[in-house]
């Protein structure tokens, strides 16, 4: 229960919605920080089936799963007949959830039907949207002709943008939005939770030969690891001495440790 105090101060504080596709430990201080000065919550659309992620949320902040569902589908990579998965979300239960939770700012973090629905909301009530961007000139140079004009209208009407670096704001000039409507912020998370334990960081590296070659991501197909020990590969073959290290989650370790010996690589390793 909260006190007195608690409940005044809650009372006091200005609603902000933060719409997501999925909830990332990642992100969770930032939100958990906003909680600190905004009664947030934040609306997602449940989880990728290849996310394993452990989630911490901080106790001032709310979630909220949206109802509705993911679409498969696939994006261009510029490189003939390869294509990327993705995640098509179709959040449409933020159309009744918005309302219902009336806050006094949203922030959406892309700019597909997400965000289009949080402009509607806007517009009907008068509430100011920012539109969180992390894209670049280089990220996003094959996407499809539609999200191009969708994107178009978005930086002509649009006037709040959050964008990551130096990078995304260039983009977001590249579609037309003057700099003045960009707050400009860095893309990282709190280094704390990278170093509770730096003996045994120091020690994983310790007794292994240099250059390092590294590489810390999910180990599943799409992230092309199988490419990268074939490219290694071929560094050995040539007599390269190097060390190959990736970190992530351990699910095909079996299957990259076997790649790596068909492809005599003398110093590999799976954190």
């Amino acid at each position: 229960m909260l006190d007195t105090h608690e409940r005044s101060a809650k009372s006091t504080k200005k609603k902000l919605a933060i719409l997501v596709n999925m909830l990332t430990p990642y992100r969770l201080p930032v939100y958990g920080y906003l909680a600190r000065y905004f009664e947030t919550i934040v609306m997602h659309g449940g989880r990728e089936t290849e996310r394993t992620w452990d989630l911490h949320i901080d106790p001032l902040l709310r979630t909220y799963k949206v109802w509705g569902f993911q679409a498969p589908g696939k994006k261009r990579t510029g490189i003939p007949s390869v294509w990327d998965r993705r995640h098509i979300h179709f959040n449409l239960g933020l159309i009744w959830k918005l309302p219902l939770f009336r806050p006094d700012y949203v922030l959406s973090s892309e700019m597909g039907l997400r965000t289009l629905i949080a402009l509607a909301y806007g517009t009907l009530t008068g509430v100011p949207v920012w539109i969180w961007w992390g894209g670049t000139i280089h990220s996003e140079q094959y996407i499809s002709k539609g999200r191009r004009v969708l994107r178009s209208v978005l930086a002509r009407s649009v006037k709040r943008w959050i964008s990551y670096g130096i990078t995304s704001t260039e983009y977001l000039e590249s579609l037309g939005v003057e700099q003045k409507y960009i707050l400009q912020i860095q893309n990282c998370v709190p280094q704390e939770i990278f170093l509770s334990k730096p003996e045994i960081t120091k020690a994983w590296f310790h007794d292994i030969p240099r250059p390092i070659i590294l590489t810390v991501c999910q180990l599943i197909p799409r992230k092309g690891l199988d490419k990268l020990i074939e490219a290694c590969g071929r560094m050995a073959a040539r007599g390269l001495r190097f060390s190959l290290v990736i970190v992530g989650e351990r699910r095909a370790r079996e299957h990259l440790e076997a790649m790596a010996i068909e492809n005599h690589i003398e110093y590999f390793r799976i954190l």
